[in-house]
């Protein structure tokens, strides 16, 4: 077998291995308590993580269930990726640490939740039989046409059935297989293949690229899938317009800029507030993206 195919077939089993073992490490936090307060339990600040790791098992579960929408193998490696780092930081928990050495762990595992809940749910959208081609999943008519445009190679299937019907269900005269096409690449794109076609359409300069690529990649894993470019243009604008919104943005200071850029600062906000408030700079700006409908179409804004 072909290493890379190997590689490829070995990625679920991954991914559901760090999943299944992540849980239970959470689950052993029950009885224990945080470091600097016998109230409260770990496993009770640990809630929502374990919450995004169930939904994460249900969403990778139904998605690899689609033979034709095979993601690359860098989408399921991302999600490992984050994974090991959790578990990794889950099974390093010391209890004797002082409390900010625990709210600095608490931080980042709740930093990786939520990538986490991105990565999940661009699976759960991907794999959730509403949208059958990429474009029926983007948000404006714009976006739709540049996806057709690029990224619109057509593959050949065996067959289908001409009407629904069980996906096994017998061939007969009254219910026939036709062939059917159907495209096997256009529900991820290459990173740097997008780039160069929004460079050329001078929606974008060269040298922005690492801040829109941590903003419009944000599930982290060097290709860009219409649910991501979906939530970007309902965050920044039109197309035409999205990517200098952005820079804008950035550069008059109404966002966090490179500390944003270097991936320091994502965490869920119901969590946010105790653990970073007391350490940012006075005159500082906090904004918030939600990750889930509806809040994935708007920001909060606080001082």
């Amino acid at each position: 077998m072909d290493p890379r195919e190997e590689a490829s077939l070995s990625s679920p089993k991954d991914c559901l291995r760090l999943l299944a073992e992540s849980l239970a490490q959470i689950d052993s936090f029950k009885t224990m308590y945080t470091p600097g307060n016998s109230k409260i339990t770990v496993y009770s600040e640990l809630v929502e993580l374990k919450n995004t790791l169930e939904t994460l098992k249900s969403a990778a579960l139904k998605f690899l269930a689609l033979s034709h929408r095979k993601a690359p193998h860098t989408v399921l490696q991302a999600i490992i990726n984050t994974l090991s780092e959790v578990l990794s930081i889950l099974r390093s928990v010391d209890l004797t640490a002082t409390a900010d050495t625990w709210n600095a762990t608490l931080l980042r595992l709740y930093q990786l939740d939520f990538l986490l809940a991105f990565q999940c749910h661009q699976l759960h959208e991907l794999g959730s039989g509403h949208y059958q081609y990429p474009k029926d999943l983007l948000c404006t008519s714009q976006s739709r046409e540049f996806w057709e445009q690029h990224f619109g190679a057509q593959v050949r299937t065996r067959s289908v059935l001409t009407h629904k019907s069980p996906p096994y269900a017998p061939t007969t005269r009254a219910n026939p297989r036709i062939p059917h096409t159907i495209d096997r690449s256009q529900w991820f794109v290459l990173w740097a293949t997008f780039w160069e076609h929004i460079v050329q359409r001078s929606w974008a300069e060269q040298g922005d690229e690492k801040a829109v690529k941590h903003f419009l990649d944000f599930c982290n894993d060097g290709w860009v899938s219409p649910y991501e470019l979906c939530l970007f243009t309902k965050w920044f604008g039109p197309m035409e317009s999205a990517f200098k919104n952005l820079m804008v943005t950035l550069k008059s200071g109404y966002a966090p800029g490179q500390a944003l850029c270097e991936g320091q600062v994502w965490a869920p906000s119901v969590h946010f507030s105790p653990l970073s408030l007391k350490r940012r700079s006075r005159f500082s700006l906090l904004s918030a993206c939600g990750r889930e409908p509806p809040a994935i179409s708007s920001f909060s804004v606080s001082l």
